[in-house]
């Protein structure tokens, strides 16, 4: 089931770069200061993922049964590294690839022109198109589709660069993620069978 939450408030034009973005992959608690754009929601049995834009930027968590799994934050934020199981940096701008034994894996990259051709298949999505940088609109995307054992997102980020009044280029950033919730679900109950020996 999918649910489209809220709707887009006022946009203010903020130059961002690519190069500002981190990865942050957490467990617990969102950092405090995202501001959300536009959110949505997909429910599968006792799992929730929760989808959410936040400027040029993205923010998405699952849950099981109401408690937070895991928050991937792709956006230019202050995160600290004590409350990530994960946390890369791009000011570089290279491509990067993550994967957890639970069953999440994370691919980001960088091109000057769109990468990857969605799938074919119709998937759910919300999309923002923000105040113009360098006469080119900026544009957040996610979209999601369920699989048999999980869930898998695609997101789209452009930023609009220019150079001492150059032409202006476009970088795109691309993440695509997939969660296994059942791999999900044997790493917890692992977990709790652990703690209980």
């Amino acid at each position: 089931m999918n649910e489209v939450i809220g709707g887009a408030m006022a946009l203010k034009l903020v130059n961002q770069t690519p190069a500002d973005l981190v990865l942050a992959v957490m467990s617990h608690t969102l950092p405090a200061n995202l501001q959300i754009i536009e959110q949505a929601q997909m429910t599968r049995g006792a799992w929730r993922v929760d989808f959410r834009i936040i400027g040029e930027s993205h923010a998405i968590s699952v849950y099981y049964d109401d408690v937070p799994v895991m928050h991937e934050v792709l956006a230019c934020v202050d995160v600290e590294a004590h409350s990530c199981a994960h946390l890369h940096p791009f000011s570089t701008l290279q491509a990067h690839q993550y994967a957890d034994s639970g069953g999440y894996q994370v691919q980001v990259d960088f091109n000057e022109m769109p990468a990857w051709a969605l799938p074919a298949e119709s998937v759910s999505m919300i999309r923002v198109d923000f105040p113009k940088v360098f006469g080119i609109a900026p544009v957040t995307q996610i979209q999601w589709k369920a699989t048999a054992t999980g869930v898998r997102w695609w997101t789209l980020h452009t930023y609009p660069l220019s150079q001492n009044g150059a032409h202006p280029r476009i970088i795109h950033v691309h993440s695509y993620t997939f969660m296994d919730f059942n791999r999900q679900m044997n790493c917890a109950e692992r977990k709790i069978a652990y703690n209980q020996t």
